[in-house]
């Protein structure tokens, strides 16, 4: 296979993510899961644009996806999913690319925590940065956040913990 862009080094990064929003976890998982409510949420953000252009969310299953900024969205990838509990637990790996440079690989781990009415999600990202632009691997980071600024936004948030979204380890 091509090195579609690789740089010859690697450089890995660990982002952790998480809040608590005011939802109960069926009703947010629906929300990570089904097609028209991931639609609507990636359309909701004022700075990124999530479009998701495949989707076939089972285990084994495989989605293809846009995101970038608003107007021009210059990152592709392709998900799938290795591990899915309803409520729980969605585990994936993504790949991702702008153009020909392969920007980064990526293993997933969603984590959902019912709290009476509320959920606390936990998103771990364990990054494998491949292209030269440290913009283009910043840029591919950021949409984990932006999908728990989506989740805030779409039903409320009572707490919101930023992490350290690029830490490099």
């Amino acid at each position: 296979m091509a090195d579609r862009g690789c740089k010859a080094t690697a450089e890995h990064r660990t982002i952790v993510l998480g809040g608590t929003f005011e939802v109960p976890a069926p009703r947010l998982y629906a929300a990570l899961t089904e097609p028209l409510e991931r639609a609507r949420m990636g359309a909701s953000g004022d700075r990124y644009a999530r479009i998701i252009d495949e989707t076939d969310f089972r285990v084994g299953g495989r989605d293809a996806f846009r995101f970038g900024l608003k107007g021009r969205p210059r990152l592709q990838g392709e998900a799938v999913y290795h591990q899915i509990v309803p409520s729980a637990l969605i585990v994936s790996t993504e790949i991702v690319h702008a153009g020909e440079t392969c920007v980064s690989i990526e293993l997933v781990t969603l984590q959902l925590s019912a709290r009476d009415l509320e959920t606390d999600v936990k998103l771990t990202v364990q990054l494998l940065s491949l292209a030269d632009d440290e913009d283009l691997v910043d840029e591919a980071g950021a949409r984990h956040s932006a999908l728990l600024d989506d989740l805030g936004r779409t039903f409320g948030t009572s707490r919101r913990d930023r992490g350290r979204p690029f830490s490099r380890r």
